[in-house]
């Protein structure tokens, strides 16, 4: 069994070497690693060239910049493993990782995705683990839904199936792309199983997309959640309080986006029972949200909310 790990390469000198290393560093080593160098600009692709001359798993393709989608994609057009990866140049994994993952293809052979532990916040003062039970969900709608498989659908901490990749591709010239993508791949391989050995280690970068997000981006992350429930992953068959969870999901990216400056709202419906707001565990703040969403309506929560938010950073 081969894996292909695709490694996107922008502009990623400082943090290349330690990532790459990782990889070649895995207990499982039959692996081919793509390292796509999208236009960088400062040394990262000398240092590409560097690691395809050092080790003769690593294959260097070099483009024009287009973004993490584009070098994903070219990844796996020249990939040829029955697996893939991907793992983010700045990012890195524990040594066992890839084996795990493996070890549990053998496990679940019926299964086409495995989602590994995520250190969160890797190297800095924040670290937090997100762990799994190992447990194979056997609808996309359970995963995604039940267990909240949205608030981690991840591209690299998972381990897939080169077949699933036929038809799918990332949405080039987006952001947040992992998300629909990761739904569309769920859905075309009708389950994943989550596993609680090796580890994803991401790190926290103060300037990517995740940090600061504009309004723009914000919005096409709502959309792509709106999207994945109406028409990719539907949660007809979910329990009453899963639904519910997702929607207050939902109205949170609503209120920072409206916060943000776009004042559009695309929560047409909010459909929160009064019996979910009251019982449901949930944080305080959450919970005054829901209520005032309930009693006032989406749009005038949200103008408190920036309201309240501007006279806070006022003081």
């Amino acid at each position: 069994m081969l894996i292909s790990v695709v490694i996107p390469v922008y502009n990623m000198q400082h943090t290349l070497d330690r990532c790459v290393e990782s990889v070649l560093k895995q207990t499982f080593d039959n692996m081919e690693v793509l390292l796509v160098d999208d236009g960088s600009t400062d040394s990262s692709a000398q240092k590409c060239d560097s690691w395809a001359e050092k080790d003769a798993r690593v294959q260097v393709l070099h483009q024009p910049n287009g973004g993490l989608s584009k070098a994903r994609n070219t990844g796996i057009a020249h990939a040829h493993g029955d697996f893939l990866a991907f793992v983010d140049a700045d990012d890195a994994i524990t040594p066992n990782t890839f084996e795990m993952a493996i070890n549990a293809f053998e496990r679940y052979p019926q299964c086409n995705i495995v989602e590994f532990p995520v250190v969160m916040g890797w190297l800095s003062n924040n670290e937090s683990l997100l762990h799994f039970d190992e447990q194979e969900h056997l609808t996309p709608a359970t995963y995604w839904f039940e267990e909240q498989g949205y608030l981690h659908a991840y591209a690299c901490n998972k381990l897939w199936r080169a077949n699933l990749f036929a038809n799918v591709r990332f949405p080039e010239g987006k952001v947040f792309e992992d998300l629909i993508t990761t739904a569309r791949l769920l859905a075309k391989s009708g389950n994943i199983l989550t596993i609680n050995q090796g580890a994803y280690l991401y790190w926290t970068n103060p300037e990517g997309i995740t940090q600061k997000a504009n309004a723009y981006e914000l919005a096409q992350l709502l959309v792509w959640n709106m999207r994945v429930s109406k028409s990719i992953i539907l949660p007809n068959a979910c329990t009453k309080e899963a639904k519910e969870r997702f929607h207050l999901h939902l109205l949170n990216m609503q209120i920072d986006l409206y916060r943000k400056g776009d004042t559009t709202i695309r929560l047409a419906e909010l459909p929160l029972s009064w019996h979910f707001v009251i019982n449901a565990d949930m944080p305080f703040a959450t919970r005054a949200k829901a209520f005032w969403a309930i009693v006032f309506g989406v749009k005038n929560l949200c103008k408190v909310h920036r309201l309240l938010h501007r006279l806070m950073k006022t003081k």
